[in-house]
This record gives structure tokens, C-alpha cells and sequence, in this order.
């Protein structure tokens, strides 16, 4: 029988990027557009721990297990394009690129 430890392995990794993400504060900051986003996937990932313990009990919990995921997961690499997006546009090359 599996251990059941999904969900504390998900909320172990959870810790270890919140502290990543405190120890670069500042270079976060300069791009303080990843912010929502980071929050955002935050709250799915969160989600995810969540509902994954109760994903056994009805097929809807699974469903938003699964949402809650796929929404934390899609946040974070958003605020990601959005900081090589801003990183482009400050290189001397870019003209006019959006």
C-alpha cells in the first residue's frame, strides 16, 4: 500500500520555493508583474495539497485537485514569461518587440 505522502512531498516543495522566492525578494521585486501570478500559483499548488488528501471521497474533489494544480502549475511559468518578456525588452537589441 502507498505511503500517502503526496501531498506532504507537494508541501515540502511548497516551503522549499516560498524560501527561494524570500531569499531573491529583490530580484523579484524588479519585476513586481511575476508577483500575482506567483501568488496565484501559490493558491493552486496550496490547492492542490489540499483536495489531494480528499481526491478518495468523490470524483469532484479529484477534478479540483486536479484544476487546482494545473492552475498553480500554469501561474508560475506565466509570471516566468513575464519576467523573460520584460528581460528582453531591456536588451539594447529589442526595438519595438511586445
Amino acid at each position: 500500500k502507498a505511503l500517502g505522502l503526496d501531498g506532504a512531498v507537494i508541501g515540502f516543495f511548497g516551503i522549499i520555493a516560498v524560501s527561494v522566492c524570500y531569499y531573491f525578494r529583490e530580484a523579484l521585486f524588479a519585476y513586481k508583474q511575476m508577483i500575482p501570478l506567483l501568488l496565484l500559483g501559490s493558491i493552486g499548488l496550496m490547492g492542490t495539497v489540499f483536495f489531494h488528501n480528499l481526491e478518495t471521497l468523490n470524483i469532484i474533489l479529484e477534478v479540483l485537485e486536479e484544476s487546482f494544480k494545473f492552475l498553480g502549475v500554469t501561474a508560475i511559468f506565466a509570471a516566468y514569461l513575464v519576467a523573460l518578456i520584460q528581460c528582453i525588452k531591456k536588451l539594447p537589441f529589442h526595438r519595438g518587440v511586445s
